[in-house]
């Protein structure tokens, strides 16, 4: 017992909000209690944790000083508030059983990779938890997948269904043991267990370790149950593996991540700095793009790039897959492509059956399905390139506090959903391509549920622009509609279903999730929708990411997103705020024929640049960079001659789409964002081999003033020039960038044989060059000296580094994505708050 002194016996009743269910937050605040000698009780409720403390003044002085410095590491503490009370008539300190709550107002924690002293006892012989896949504790191990309702307590999580035996009881009523109250704790006695299964779901005999390691080195397949859903996994080190399974997913060349036994495994394939290791340790465990070292694993992990997403065993059981042999897996999302990530056993064996030979299953039931959060290190800070398990659902916290409840609906693509309460904005976990009623049906199922575990009713709705955006008219019937409606998704006219795949009978409305308190729109207070455009809503996130208020410059590079004109826009330099936003500069629209099929062709985008810049020495050129094609070549020329089939479209990424292919980097797209991110990979590895100096020393401009140099503003093009130059020339006037300067280059170059590598090199600086110039062009019309940077385009970390040096250089300040990422995964946050202001100013 802590020494304290002074006298007088007092109650305090305090009040704690934040991360502290699930955190091992009780257990803490029992033994303080004990170590000061205190008397009463703690309790979950509906806003966090409870609790009465009664003893000497001093005692409890000391106590509340120690609360918040000793908390468990994990625990995150956003308010405390302490009123005093009579005295009881304690006779202990107890947890006393929680209390259910209207409007629970706690935070849930995401799941939490395996800890040390878990993984110490899976590997100790001898232990009670000796190889069993399901050991965790206060500590670590599932949270969100397997919640069911909130406080957080067994009975509303999927483990209600295992009765612990004794010595685990004991374990969980024992104030001084490391599982005292850890909710999912389980034995091999008491709790799920793993089952190997043959295509037919027959079991196979024999222990399930042996057998996976044995037809895992014979070059088998595997689907395997983790904690958020099913991976796909192989010997990554099985060049013969790997090929099979990427022709089972129809997958030839987007890269596969994988999971290393430990970090000594990691550093043994790929370069890692003290962030990244840091990174790859915690207790969130994402996968993390890494370098590889040249020749350390085989070339079809990753065709075309020199990185690789790595991560670590995150739970026992994938710590079990490894052997003295073994240390390298592929660790793939286990799904159809653009389909959700499969969490059930008999969905596993039905939709998965085409690509792996085994399943390895368990039969602990996964509520909310969750696939793998991916991050890199860039400029020394950690970016999302994905935000979901291990950091879904803590919330991304807010300068404003709202008044009313607000969702941001997301988009068609890498998809996420906002749900904002008070000060705190609650992103969901990847739900990923909105295209066929598969994903609509997990995006419904996962709005009810985090919606009753929050008990979140919005009254402001932020939707894209976007008139044919699926997941619109979904939530439009959610909201809008009976509560017992069926069929909200019938006026999704785009959306389709994977042939063969029939998982979802139709989408019909929830009424709420079992256990979780499901919501039910209030009749009496009306709904609000509100568009968002596209950009507006990267530049609103962007904002909310960074605690920014008032207005900025908002540099929005991406492929694509629906313009207030109708058009594709996506190289957009915007001024604005959360509540409206102007077009400042943008490069000029370029028509795309065929629409998507020109997303999926580079060369078809490469194409209509050279048309529309070059006209028939254009059409010439696009026949002798793509020998074989000439007809289709013609046909585009009619096409844009026409305007048939061809919608104009000002993307960024198109751009690079129309470079990779003029460089013969890549014609043909076989995974979103293919060509530009193998164009980036080559311009990197060029840099990081010393192809070219810095991009400071190349002269960046003069610094930005109240008085800007704008002599720049109506250069044009003319000779191109060629070789050794930092940048190509482009032309800005009348708030267009216009792109032709670039391609001569890039043709005259290719033509007098420089190096592809350095073209690509030259590339990345013009574009940057030209993000320049339309941010100095902001400025000129606005003053505005803060920038924020969004859209995926810029998790090309070449791009962001000299975008990053030229603004600063020219006096900038410049912010980038922190809590969520730069592309569409982070769209609903800006969408919400968008949302949120335009309906404050309607109150005004």
């Amino acid at each position: 017992m802590r020494e304290t002194s002074g006298s007088g016996q007092a109650c305090w009743h305090i009040q704690i909000t934040g991360m502290v269910q699930g955190v091992g937050f009780r257990p803490y605040l029992y033994r303080l209690a004990q170590d000061y000698g205190l008397l009463g009780w703690v309790l979950n409720d509906g806003e966090g944790v409870e609790l009465e403390v009664q003893g000497p003044r001093a005692a409890l002085a000391g106590f509340l000083e120690a609360l918040p410095r000793e908390k468990p590491p994990l625990a995150q503490i956003h308010g405390l508030t302490k009123q005093e009370r009579p005295p009881g008539t304690f006779t202990r300190f107890e947890i006393r059983a929680s209390v259910l709550h209207s409007r629970p107002q706690v935070l849930i924690p995401p799941d939490l990779a395996i800890c040390p002293q878990c993984r110490e006892e899976v590997l100790a012989a001898g232990e009670r938890y000796h190889h069993y896949p399901f050991t965790n504790c206060t500590y670590c191990g599932p949270r969100f997948t397997v919640v069911k309702g909130l406080p957080y307590d067994r009975v509303r999580t999927s483990m209600a269904a295992f009765e612990m035996c004794p010595e685990c009881a004991a374990d969980y009523r024992n104030p001084l043991h490391r599982r005292f109250h850890a909710q999912p704790t389980a034995c091999s006695r008491c709790g799920p267990q793993v089952t190997l299964l043959d295509r037919e779901g027959v079991p196979l005999s024999g222990h399930w370790e042996e057998r996976f390691s044995v037809l895992l080195r014979a070059g088998k397949i595997f689907a395997v149950k983790g904690i958020g859903g099913f991976h796909l996994v192989c010997s990554a080190l099985n060049q013969e593996a790997v090929q099979r399974l990427r022709q089972a997913k129809k997958r030839p060349f987007r890269p596969l991540a994988v999971m290393a036994k430990d970090v000594a495994t990691v550093k043994k394939y790929c370069r890692v700095s003290p962030l990244e290791r840091e990174t790859l340790l915690g207790p969130a465990a994402p996968i993390v793009i890494l370098e590889t070292k040249p020749g350390a694993v085989p070339e079809n992990l990753a065709p075309r790039q020199k990185t690789l997403g790595v991560m670590l065993p995150y739970s026992p059981l994938h710590i079990l897959l490894f052997t003295a042999e073994t240390d390298l897996l592929v660790m793939t999302s286990g799904n159809a492509r653009g389909l959700p990530i499969v969490k059930d056993n008999e969905e596993a064996l039905r939709d998965l059956s085409p690509f792996a030979d085994y399943f390895l299953v368990h039969n602990r039931e996964i509520v909310n399905r969750c696939d793998d959060s991916v991050v890199r290190v860039i400029q020394g800070g950690v970016h999302f390139y994905r935000r979901s398990r291990g950091y879904v659902p803590a919330p991304v916290a807010l300068t404003l506090d709202t008044e009313a409840d607000v969702l941001g609906c997301g988009g068609e693509m890498k998809n996420t959903f906002c749900l904002i309460q008070g000060r705190n904005a609650f992103l969901s976990q990847h739900l990923g391509d909105m295209t066929y009623l598969e994903g609509l049906e997990n995006y419904r199922r996962a709005l009810r549920h985090l919606q009753g575990l929050l008990q979140i009713a919005p009254r402001i709705i932020g939707y894209d622009l976007h008139p044919q955006y699926s997941v619109t008219p979904l939530v439009r019937g959610l909201f809008e509609g009976p509560d017992e409606t069926e069929g909200e998704a019938e006026g999704n006219k785009n959306v389709k279903r994977e042939g063969g795949i029939q998982r979802s009978g139709g989408i019909k409305k929830e009424g709420g999730i079992k256990g979780s308190g499901g919501i039910k729109r209030n009749e009496q207070v009306p709904v609000r929708f509100f568009a968002v455009q596209h950009h507006h809503a990267h530049l609103a996130s962007a904002m909310a990411d960074n605690a920014l208020e008032g207005e900025v410059i908002g540099a929005i590079l991406d492929g694509t997103g629906y313009g207030t004109d109708g058009t594709l826009w996506g190289f957009e330099i915007l001024s604005g705020g959360y509540r409206s936003f102007t077009r400042q500069v943008h490069l000029a629209p370029v028509p795309l024929p065929g629409g998507e099929r020109a997303v999926l062709n580079p060369w078809l985008t490469a194409t209509a640049y050279l048309l529309t810049y070059l006209g028939e020495e254009g059409k010439s050129l696009a026949e002798r960079c793509f020998p074989g094609r000439e007809k289709d070549v013609a046909q585009v020329a009619r096409m844009l001659e026409h305007e048939v089939n061809a919608p104009g479209a000002s993307g960024a990424g198109r751009l690079f789409d129309a470079a990779a292919a003029l460089l013969g980097i890549c014609l043909t797209s076989t995974y979103d964002g293919q060509a530009a991110m193998e164009l980036g990979e080559l311009a990197r590895v060029s840099l990081s081999a010393g192809g070219f100096s810095s991009a400071a020393a190349l002269g960046p401009g003069e610094p930005a003033s109240d008085r800007v140099d704008d002599t720049w503003q109506e250069y044009r093009v003319g000779q191109c020039v060629s070789g050794e130059s930092a940048s190509y020339p482009f032309g800005l006037r009348d708030g267009i960038l216009e792109a032709d300067g670039l391609l001569r280059g890039i043709l005259r170059d290719r033509q007098a044989g420089f190096a592809v590598r350095k073209i690509a090199v030259k590339f990345h600086r013009s574009v940057a060059q030209m993000v320049l110039a339309g941010v100095k062009e902001a400025f000129r019309h606005t003053g505005l000296r803060r920038v924020v940077l969004s859209g995926g385009v810029w998790q090309n970390p070449l791009l962001l580094d000299l975008a990053l040096e030229l603004l600063s250089a020219n006096g900038f300040t410049v912010y980038t994505h922190r809590s969520v990422p730069a592309n569409d995964g982070g769209l609903s946050l800006g969408q919400a708050v968008a949302a949120y202001h335009m309906w404050l100013s309607e109150q005004s």
